[in-house]
């Protein structure tokens, strides 16, 4: 009996050696949400605003264009049956060249509105990563991922106590207040 407990001991010292270990090995992982941080800044939010307010203006654009586009279609659907084939046919073509104006405006205002987001993002970006390894070198923190698929990075599965999101948002939202 006493050589069992022997043995059952030296296996709890064992496990409890391994344990030590293995977690002196095992690094420190801490996950960022991009986008969280960006949405949930003082500084994200007013670039997403003035984003948001520099899209409504293009879409009033777009809307404006749809209307000629449209008053053109149903000046040529109603008025064909008064206009000679040669009338109908420049109508037709300036209903063609507008359209392409059309479809020309809103690709380059995708475009504009895309480089204006990415830009907005980046800088705001470059200021998260200073604060991210400021504090992984406080907290000693091995490695730190991010969580945000549509910026550079992937992570499958992440605990949610990893995340250090708020505390970075904590963090910028002191580096850049609320202007008034």
């Amino acid at each position: 009996m006493k050589h069992l407990l022997k043995i059952i001991m030296g296996m709890i010292l064992v496990v409890m050696l391994c344990q030590n270990v293995l977690a002196e090995t095992i690094p420190k992982i801490a996950i960022v949400n991009f986008q969280k941080c960006i949405e949930g800044s003082h500084e994200g939010q007013k670039r997403i605003q003035e984003l948001k307010v520099t899209q409504e203006a293009i879409q009033q654009t777009i809307k404006a264009k749809e209307s000629v586009l449209k008053g053109l279609q149903m000046e040529l659907e109603t008025g064909s049956m008064m206009l000679s084939a040669e009338q109908i046919t420049l109508k037709e073509n300036e209903l063609k060249e507008k359209y392409a104006e059309y479809q020309t405006f809103v690709q380059e205002k995708t475009k504009e509105m895309n480089a204006a987001h990415s830009v907005a993002n980046e800088a705001v970006i470059k200021d998260l990563l200073k604060i991210i390894e400021r504090i992984s070198k406080e907290e000693e923190y091995d490695i730190v991922l991010n969580k945000d698929a549509n910026i550079s990075g992937i992570v499958l599965y992440a605990d949610d106590g990893l995340d250090i999101s708020d505390r970075i948002i904590v963090e910028y939202n002191k580096l850049k207040p609320v202007q008034k």
